[in-house]
């Protein structure tokens, strides 16, 4: 099932702590930059599942593909620096936030650990954006429950052998 139906189902079902903003303007203006960062799925995964006929081209079609990742960043950034907030929710942590922060918190630091050297990180200049993921990672769910890069990179190491532990963070 879609995960955010099932966001959207249990957010209804106690409405004194609804993640969605109240104003169904802003609701839908949520939903759609979901929509729009949920899109870097392609290229995210590209990066990741490259293939060429040696190294370098290997590397090549990689930075192709996070030049395509950047395109959803640079979206993240101009919404950020537009709303000069802290959060896309405004000043505290919505369900916008914690629907596009998966792809950021795999993409921040497990293609890093991943292929070092490649210079496949978000952008210094990205200011907004980094100020975010800063922030998000403060949340206190995020802060308990999130996963660093290197625990997406041991699991990305590990998914496309036989011996791949499903069980590894239990």
């Amino acid at each position: 099932m879609e995960s955010l139906v099932n966001c959207d189902f249990l957010d209804e079902l106690d409405p004194s702590t609804a993640l969605h903003p109240k104003d169904p303007v802003e609701k839908a203006m949520g939903r759609l930059l979901v929509e729009k960062c949920g899109k870097m799925r392609t290229s995210y995964y590209g990066v990741l599942l490259a293939k060429g006929d040696n190294p370098e081209e290997v590397k090549m079609k990689r930075l192709e593909m996070f030049i395509e990742v950047k395109k959803t960043l640079e979206i993240m950034e101009n919404e950020l620096k537009k709303k000069g907030t802290t959060f896309f929710s405004g000043g505290s942590v919505g369900m916008t936030d914690l629907m596009v922060w998966p792809w950021i918190e795999r993409l921040s630091t497990a293609y890093r650990v991943l292929f070092p050297g490649e210079n496949l990180d978000i952008p210094k200049e990205m200011i907004s954006l980094l100020a975010w993921i800063k922030n998000m990672w403060e949340v206190p769910a995020i802060k308990a429950y999130g996963l660093k890069g290197d625990n997406h990179a041991k699991f990305y190491e590990q998914a496309a052998s036989e011996n791949c532990d499903y069980d590894m963070l239990l």
